[in-house]
């Protein structure tokens, strides 16, 4: 909360973005494909070895590691998604007792008026300043390796019949396309 006006404040010069992104993205993609198949595996971790184990807090001290639901940043922030992604939470935390949640009439409102907000002087990920977006963006080989690591997993994940795992094969299709789409206006 103290820190709420330095939140969504302004984008890297593309100089330090190259070098951040650089030197991180390979350790970045890796930590993301970890969380991943934690979530997909329900609480499945591998070892320095290569073998897999079930993260002991899995299952004890009333830690479920199962996902309740699968969320899309980038549907979440797309006004045409957005509602079906932030009911979808909304629904998760309604299951839940002991926890406050407002009427499901207002969700739309709350959603227009925080994620939707693009009065001036109103912060969130599009009204930052700096470079814009598209100045901030990935190599060829990059988006190459992006999409040999979401072809891997879509290989690996796609006959599992779980619901929830076929909502991120469906979120991997949509990564795909995008960088297809960024390699295609390079």
């Amino acid at each position: 909360y103290e820190r709420r006006d330095h939140v969504y404040t302004e984008r890297p010069d593309p100089a330090e973005w190259e070098a951040w992104r650089d030197a991180n993205l390979k350790a970045e993609m890796d930590q993301w494909v970890k969380v991943l198949e934690f979530w997909i595996g329900n609480g499945a971790r591998v070892d320095e070895n290569g073998n897999s184990y079930q993260d002991p807090n899995c299952g004890t001290n009333l830690v479920d590691c199962t996902p309740k639901t699968i969320l899309s940043f980038e549907r979440l922030h797309d006004p045409a998604t957005g509602h079906d992604e932030l009911a979808k939470l909304a629904a998760v935390l309604e299951e839940n007792e002991g926890v406050p949640i407002i009427e499901s009439q207002a969700w739309t409102c709350i959603y227009d008026e925080t994620i939707g907000n693009e009065q001036p002087g109103f912060k969130n990920n599009d009204h930052r300043s700096g470079p814009e977006r598209d100045q901030l963006g990935y190599t060829l080989r990059q988006l190459l390796d992006f999409k040999g690591e979401f072809g891997k997993l879509k290989t690996k994940y796609s006959g599992d019949a779980n619901p929830n795992t076929q909502m991120i094969v469906s979120f991997i299709d949509d990564y795909m396309v995008e960088i297809c789409m960024e390699i295609i206006v390079m």
